[in-house]
Order: structure tokens, then sequence, then C-alpha cells
């Protein structure tokens, strides 16, 4: 019986380290790239997370880190987060954009859509970022 436990406790854990995530930020504008890093810090959920800020850093993280999940902003350094979402889609590597609109507010996006509207003075503080991921966390389990 005690053995039997063992196993159990053992596949468990192993259950729970595959379960975290390894999150890739994009992010060109240093106070909401810090912004980003502290809304992810202590999360058990969260095995690693890393913010770049070019094009060209974020295509060769993706390969290098090998991200479960992205966040990106659109106007990056060197090419856009759009550019870098058409890559991560190819490796099914699931994302969001977080990024400044015209009306003064935050949006998260999909490809397809907007999915939640911040006002602007929030900024891309740490509870924009935690709910950006929290969205794409839903959208990738509704699509499993």
């Amino acid at each position: 019986m005690e053995e039997f436990k063992e196993q159990l406790n053992y596949e468990n854990e192993n259950k729970e380290k595959q379960k975290k995530e390894r999150i890739l930020i994009v992010e060109d504008d240093f106070p909401n790239m810090i912004g980003a890093l502290q809304a992810f810090q202590g999360d058990k959920n969260i095995e690693d997370c890393i913010a770049v800020k070019s094009y060209e850093e974020a295509v060769s993280k993706i390969d290098e880190f090998k991200p479960s999940a992205a966040l990106l902003d659109v106007n990056i350094i060197g090419g856009s987060g759009k550019e870098v979402a058409k890559i991560l889609k190819e490796k099914g590597i699931p994302y969001v954009f977080v990024t400044a609109s015209g009306n003064n507010q935050i949006e998260i996006q999909s490809d397809e859509e907007t999915l939640m509207k911040l006002e602007k003075n929030m900024g891309k503080d740490v509870e924009t970022w935690q709910a950006a991921y929290e969205l794409l966390k839903k959208r990738r389990e509704s699509k499993e």
C-alpha cells in the first residue's frame, strides 16, 4: 500500500511539473516589460517567464526558450508582434496581443477580435498582464 501511495505522489508531482507554463513576453516599452514580469513573479503555475523587446529577440527565443504561451505587443522594435504571432501559430503556441488603442485604452486581442478593453490610466501594469494571461488560458482550454 505504501508503494502505491509513493507511486501516486510521484505521478502527481510529474503532472504538476508538466502543467507549468513558460511565458514569452514581447514588449518594447521598459516600464511595461517590468510590469509584465512582475505579474508572473511567484506564480506557482509559471515555470519561467522572460521578456524581450524586439522582433529579432522574439524569434530567437521561440526556439531557444520553447514557450508554452506568449503575450505580445503589436508594435515592437524591428518588426511587428503580428509577425511573431505567425511564427507562434505555426508552432502551435497560443498567444494574445496586449496593446494600446487610440481610444485611451489598452486592448487585449486575439487574431480575430478584441477580447477585453481596459482604461489606459491603468497602464500595462501587473493586472493588465494577468488579465491577458487568464484570457489566453481560457481560449486555449476552450479549443482543447
